[in-house]
């Protein structure tokens, strides 16, 4: 699934609901990618979960 533009919109004014549709679509894509810096998968859930955090 691709995000909307609408939802985009919302997520970079700070909306909540745009911002959990962003993060359930993109979580587990992120946390496989990260995974492939050698990581374990708890480290990798961390690295995904500050970043989320930090935007």
């Amino acid at each position: 699934m691709i995000i909307s533009e609408k939802d985009f919109q919302q997520f970079v004014k700070g909306d909540e609901k745009s911002f959990e549709t962003i993060f359930c679509q993109y979580y587990k894509t992120l946390v496989s990618y990260v995974m492939r810096h050698d990581l374990v998968a708890m480290e990798a859930e961390d690295i995904v979960i500050e970043t989320f955090h930090h935007i």
